[in-house]
């Protein structure tokens, strides 16, 4: 081990502990019992350096000792002609093992380390194995995204971007993205920097409160502005009638062309009655596309900034935090430039 050279980190989890703890039990050679101590110091919170001296080896030795018992687990510990690196995965296998994972077949780690051993014969640890998938198949453990199976098609989706994109360039012409929110006065916890262990987690109050701010709104995208229209009620037709009447009294000289999705009341007779009659173009959407309403992205932009880890003490106090944010989106020009850009995404059905 050089100057200067950083141990491998190891992280043993509960069961690999319990597996050392029954390996020791069972182990009669001295220079075996002491690799296998050495990792039980280890899960006991013990620095390296320590250890190594406690067990009376050299850093190098240790560092050997991380090595295998990353590549090959535990049991590689009682072997004393393991030879690093001697199964390795080659390009092709590589290839085919990310190929696999692009199918979803690995919920977790120890199904990819099941799928090397099936397939390959060759036996990993199951820490290698996170590092192949990180940092050689460069993948990250995430959230699948939930899809509707009656997504519209690339090219129904790649048609409808052209006519927004179209009706965007138009001159003395409004185009808004529309659609309702509702926000509860509840708390989302969410993930924040925080300092490491139980201790160190950040506590947030919890309410449960079922109140909700119903909000209709709309982009402009050309401005990077937004009408909101505050409701007591649901969203309904009547309220969607008079969401019209604010944006005519906004635009009072333009074309206004609002798209929205296929909810009943934006269908209902009563509501294209009065978009007819404020001259307002209704655009819908194609149906199970919200990916295709820009303002989804603004809505949940707001949810982050007004609920993730914030608790309000009353209802009153969110309605006006929610009133404050409309008032002040200028604050958050620069993220919402990157936020709210014609760059659509297109989705694909499950």
């Amino acid at each position: 081990m050089r100057n200067g050279e950083k141990f491998q980190r190891v992280q043993i989890s509960n069961e690999e502990y319990n597996e050392l703890v029954v390996v020791e039990k069972k182990i009669k050679s001295a220079k075996a019992l002491k690799r296998v101590q050495a990792f039980k110091l280890m899960y006991a919170g013990w620095k390296y350096g320590k250890i190594a001296d406690f067990l009376s080896v050299t850093n190098n030795t240790l560092s050997n000792w991380i090595k295998i018992y990353n590549d090959c687990g535990v049991s590689a510990l009682l072997m004393f002609q393991y030879k690093g690196g001697q199964s390795k995965l080659n390009k092709k296998q590589l290839s085919e093992l990310k190929k696999e994972t692009g199918k979803g077949s690995f919920a977790y780690a120890k199904a990819a380390k099941k799928y090397i051993e099936d397939k390959y014969n060759i036996t990993y640890h199951l820490n290698h194995v996170q590092k192949i998938l990180k940092k050689k198949l460069r993948l990250s453990f995430k959230k699948t995204r939930k899809v509707s199976s009656k997504t519209p098609s690339v090219e129904v989706q790649k048609e409808f971007i052209e006519k927004i994109e179209t009706l965007l360039g138009l001159e003395d012409s409004v185009v808004l993205f529309f659609d309702p929110c509702h926000l509860q006065h509840n708390v989302v916890n969410a993930r924040m920097w925080q300092l490491k262990g139980a201790k160190g987690t950040i506590n947030v109050n919890a309410n449960t409160g079922r109140k909700r701010v119903n909000i209709l709104g709309a982009l402009n995208l050309n401005e990077l502005s937004v009408i909101p229209f505050f409701t007591e009620e649901s969203c309904n037709s009547a309220r969607v009638v008079e969401f019209f009447l604010k944006a005519r009294e906004i635009y009072p000289d333009k074309t206004i062309t609002i798209i929205l999705d296929n909810a009943n009341y934006n269908h209902a007779e009563y509501t294209t009655i009065f978009a007819e009659w404020y001259n307002i173009e209704l655009f819908f959407l194609p149906p199970y596309s919200p990916n295709l309403n820009l303002i989804e992205r603004l809505w949940k932009f707001m949810k982050k900034i007004l609920v993730h880890n914030k608790y309000y003490e009353t209802f009153n106090e969110f309605k006006e935090a929610v009133a404050n944010l409309f008032d002040n989106l200028n604050d958050y020009q620069d993220e919402l430039k990157n936020l709210l850009t014609k760059k659509f995404q297109i989705l694909r059905a499950g």
